[in-house]
C-alpha cells in the first residue's frame, strides 16, 4: 500500500508539473515605447510564444514613458481626460507571429501579474487570421495595488468562428484612469489544457488518496 501511495503521489506532482504555466514573454529583451502608435518597431523577442513585440504610446505628447526589460514590462501615463485637459495616455502592448500562425489549443488561459500606481484602464484580446477575436470581459479598471489578471478562454467574450488554431496577434491596452498612473506587468504566462492521461492521473491519485483513507 505505501509503494501504491507513492506512486499516487508522484504521479499527482507530475501532472501539476505538467499544467504549470509557460513563459509567454519573459520581458527580458529590452525594448523602449515610441510615441508613433502603430508605427513603433518592433522587436524580435526569441523563445517566446509569440516571437515579436511592440509597445507604443499614444496622446501622452512625449510626456510619458514605457519600457521593457529585466523582467518587467513598465509605464508612466501622466495625462487623464477631464475637462480642459489634454487625453488620457494610452499605451498598447502587442506581440504577433510574423505572418505565421500559432497554435493554441493546447493552451487553457494566460495571465499576468500588474502592479498599479493610481488608476488605468485596460482589455486585453487575442486575434486570429480572419480577425475575428477572444477577449478579457472589460474593459476592466484596476486602482492602486498589485493583482493577477488571466484571459481565461473557457470564460473569455469569443467571435463565432474563431479559429484558435491559427492566432497571429495578442494584444493589450492600457490606458490613465487617472493622473500620473503607472503600471508594471511581470510573469507573462500561460496556463496548458490538461491532458486526457493527466486527467486520468488525477483521477487515480484520488482514487488512492480514498484507499488510504479508508
Amino acid at each position: 500500500m505505501k509503494t501504491s501511495i507513492a506512486i499516487g503521489a508522484l504521479a499527482l506532482v507530475a501532472v501539476a508539473g505538467s499544467a504549470n504555466a509557460g513563459i509567454v514573454d519573459s520581458f527580458t529583451t529590452a525594448g523602449n515605447s515610441s510615441t508613433n502608435g502603430f508605427g513603433a518597431p518592433w522587436v524580435n523577442i526569441p523563445g517566446s510564444l509569440f516571437n515579436q513585440r511592440q509597445v507604443a504610446r499614444f496622446n501622452s505628447a512625449g510626456t510619458g514613458t514605457a519600457s521593457v526589460a529585466s523582467g518587467a514590462w513598465n509605464a508612466f501615463l501622466p495625462q487623464y481626460n477631464t475637462t480642459g485637459s489634454p487625453s488620457s495616455s494610452v499605451l498598447t502592448y502587442r506581440q504577433d507571429s510574423s505572418f505565421s500562425t500559432i497554435d493554441l489549443s493546447g493552451i487553457a488561459s494566460m495571465s499576468f501579474d500588474i502592479a498599479v500606481t493610481g488608476s488605468v484602464t485596460f482589455f486585453w484580446n487575442i486575434m486570429d487570421v480572419n480577425g475575428f477575436i477572444i477577449d478579457y470581459p472589460g474593459p476592466f479598471t484596476l486602482s492602486a495595488g498589485s493583482s493577477t489578471q488571466t484571459l481565461n478562454f473557457s470564460t473569455a467574450n469569443i467571435d463565432l468562428g474563431f479559429d484558435i488554431s491559427a492566432v497571429n496577434r495578442m494584444q493589450i491596452w492600457i490606458s490613465a484612469a487617472s493622473a500620473n498612473s503607472s503600471i508594471s506587468v511581470t510573469n507573462f504566462t500561460y496556463t496548458l489544457v490538461p491532458t486526457p492521461g493527466a486527467v486520468a492521473v488525477l483521477g487515480l491519485g484520488g482514487l488512492v488518496a480514498a484507499r488510504r483513507r479508508r
